[in-house]
């Protein structure tokens, strides 16, 4: 396994990402705070702290950072 990027993504309250996708895999490790995805324009996930979240390759996703 080779990881491309490890970061940090410092989202406040009403930051949001439109819609994309990435030929690679994605993996979200929640450390704080309240994320909402939507993958490929419909399903819906809250996300907070302690939960991970996958994207596969080709997964169209856009995130929502709540209060």
């Amino acid at each position: 396994m080779k990881f491309l990027h490890v970061g940090h993504i410092p989202s406040p309250s009403g930051w949001h990402m439109r819609e994309h996708a990435h030929r690679h895999d994605e993996l979200l490790v929640m450390f704080r705070g309240v994320l909402r995805v939507k993958t490929y324009g419909a399903t819906e996930a809250l996300l907070r702290k302690g939960d991970v979240f996958y994207y596969p390759p080709g997964c169209a996703h856009e995130e929502f950072a709540d209060a």
